[in-house]
């Protein structure tokens, strides 16, 4: 989930709950998955980094001159 400093954040989800992909993580009302999750908690610098270089895919692939004049 995103945060409100554009990071990402692994939240838990209960079992009929699911999450809009434009809502912003709220401390109040989400709870990070990386306060129980041990082995998530020891890579997510690991796994952030892939986060945002795959975002950064994405975006470029939008942007791309192929894609505008679709």
């Amino acid at each position: 989930m995103e945060t409100q400093t554009h990071e990402y954040l692994p939240v838990e989800i209960g079992d009929n709950e699911t999450i809009d992909d434009d809502e912003i993580f709220n401390w109040r009302k989400h709870k990070s998955h990386l306060l129980k999750c041990i082995p998530r908690r020891m890579d997510w610098n690991i796994k952030r980094k892939q986060f945002k270089e795959m975002e950064n895919i994405e975006i470029a692939q939008a942007l791309s001159e192929k894609s505008l004049l679709r």
